[in-house]
């Protein structure tokens, strides 16, 4: 008999393979048929068509197998992709995780959260380095190493030829001798970096700070965002830098000089991580100086001192280039004299602004080794 025509006369219910009936009668499964006992007042043989629970579940797939054959698709989306009648949830997949998808699948995991931000100047001191550049500097630098102020976002940039731990310990110590003698009254307390060996995590540069009494916070490997207000703020210098050096249109072997005037220019410019004061403003106190920026690599034409005229009827201003900036300085510039192959300082100039040298590629070799003459004098600010 059919379950829909003894469900006329009687109520039914399956459970755990067995079929029970209002009037005390109970059935087995056996082949996939209920069978009853008979009794002496009706005797019962059902024919089901409806399988229980438990051999739905021997029958049907497991969402466990359609993750498998779907190449370990996620089940959030196997749920959208397959009506509920297509596959079983066993009990093992409860929590819906799968080792193979995390071996497989496993990203690496940034943790956005502010971080709290230092009180006074040089209380924490972010570095990173950059480097190899291609090509060199036209005189010989491969590297350049940031050092940042988290107090202020002020920056201080180095070039170097090698990265290894005696170069960088001699530019942290003339660094530190700097900070201790212009700000007494704000020592060192942490420093942070990056996990390099050559520069940063050696015996040499951890004595230096061990003996200074600073704290070294150098991040895991492989985790540069751990490091990020330097990563961030190289990404900000060789932006500029490169923009710099495309107006100027003068070839990669300068990017030293831009990369240098980046950084005063960055001094000189708001900041959102300092409530949008300059870091200059934000470290000494007062609002920087802009009336002696000029154009990068214009023309500049220097007074000839008295003494070096020739005689009283010739030229009383040189025709140089300009090439940046003189430590915090804001009346001497540095310029590029083509007459003396050399970078000399001067304060009595006038700036031609509209007449660049980057006008031009260079393509003569004489003229690359003048211009390459420029950044041998480097200053490190």
């Amino acid at each position: 008999m059919l379950v829909s025509q003894l469900s006329k006369m009687y109520q039914i219910t399956f459970k755990n393979s067995v079929c029970l009936l209002d009037n005390g009668n109970l059935g087995s499964l056996t082949g996939g048929i209920y069978r009853f006992v008979p009794t002496r007042s009706k005797p019962v043989v059902v024919n089901s068509i409806v399988p229980s629970a438990q051999a739905k579940s021997a029958i049907m797939p497991s969402i466990d197998l359609w993750h498998q054959r779907l190449g370990h698709l996620s089940y959030q989306t196997l749920s959208t992709l397959l009506p509920p009648a297509a596959y079983s949830r066993s009990p093992v997949t409860g929590s819906l995780s799968c080792n193979m998808c995390i071996k497989a699948k496993r990203q690496r995991r940034v943790e956005r959260k502010p971080a709290q931000r230092t009180t006074h100047p040089f209380e924490l001191l972010h570095s990173d380095l950059c480097g190899p550049i291609s090509p060199e500097s036209a005189s010989g630098l491969r590297y350049f190493i940031l050092y940042i102020d988290d107090f202020s976002r002020f920056i201080r940039v180095y070039f170097l030829r090698t990265k290894s731990a005696v170069e960088v310990v001699s530019v942290f110590q003339e660094l530190k001798a700097r900070v201790e003698k212009r700000f007494p009254d704000y020592p060192m307390i942490r420093f942070r970096c990056d996990n390099g060996k050559g520069e940063y995590d050696n015996s040499l540069f951890r004595g230096i700070l061990r003996v200074s009494c600073i704290s070294f916070e150098p991040s895991p490997p492989y985790t540069q965002h751990k490091n990020g207000v330097s990563e961030r703020m190289i990404c900000t210098i060789v932006t500029k830098a490169r923009a710099l050096i495309l107006d100027s249109g003068l070839s990669d072997e300068f990017w030293a000089e831009a990369v240098n005037t980046a950084v005063y220019l960055h001094a000189r410019s708001p900041s959102r991580a300092v409530d949008s004061l300059t870091p200059y403003e934000k470290l000494f106190g007062v609002k920087p100086e802009l009336g002696h920026l000029r154009r990068f690599r214009c023309t500049a034409y220097n007074l000839i001192p008295k003494a070096q005229r020739e005689g009283k009827f010739g030229e009383r201003a040189k025709k140089c280039v300009f090439l940046g900036y003189v430590h915090e300085t804001v009346k001497i510039w540095r310029l590029w004299d083509p007459q003396s192959n050399r970078v000399i300082q001067a304060s009595d100039v006038r700036f031609v602004e509209a007449e660049i040298m980057g006008e031009r590629r260079v393509g003569n070799e004489e003229e690359l080794e003048i211009l390459k003459s420029c950044i041998s004098d480097l200053y490190m600010y």
